[in-house]
């Protein structure tokens, strides 16, 4: 079962934190994009452990800066989380294509009343699998879940489903 944490609980003990995680336990890191660089030398730790970092973004100048930024702060980390807030739009894909990111181009309205099917999570896990070099993935939410919430149930998915360990920062 995937381990969902606030950046906060753990910020100011992350040593101690990581330390007692078992090898096997799996985790989804949520962090505020404007803490990343305050927070890069923690975060490369969860890099070195083996875990993944993924940005979210609704706009492709978002994703430009946290990808820049990412990459100065963290080090490239080898999977990306896309969250849009609608649908998506030829300017993230280029914006994509430009960062050298291959694009899953999954889409699934995800909210707090809907769940997605098994089938659909078993379609977006071969997707994800065969993309393993750095992935945006584009996940719609109606406005009655944020997107961290959204994110998160996916997530909680995945990790479940798949060696991933993904975090997100948004």
């Amino acid at each position: 079962m995937a381990l969902c944490i606030e950046w906060s609980q753990i910020q100011y003990g992350i040593d101690n934190f990581l330390s007692a995680i078992p090898k096997e336990q799996k985790l989804n890191l949520i962090v505020n994009l404007k803490d990343l660089e305050a927070s890069s030398d923690q975060l490369k730790k969860f890099v070195e452990k083996g875990h993944y970092l993924a940005l979210t973004a609704s706009t492709r100048e978002e994703l430009k800066s946290a990808y820049e930024r990412m990459e100065v702060n963290v080090g490239v980390c080898p999977v990306f989380f896309f969250v849009a807030r609608q649908k998506w739009s030829p300017s993230i894909v280029s914006a994509a294509t430009l960062l050298n990111l291959k694009v899953c181009l999954w889409s699934h309205l995800l909210d707090a009343r809907t769940a997605i099917s098994n089938e659909q999570h078993d379609n977006f896990v071969a997707d994800l699998q065969e993309k393993r070099g750095g992935v945006i993935v584009f996940l719609t939410t109606d406005g009655s879940a944020s997107l961290q919430q959204a994110a998160t149930t996916l997530l909680q998915v995945v990790n479940d489903k798949t060696d991933f360990s993904f975090s997100i920062l948004s």
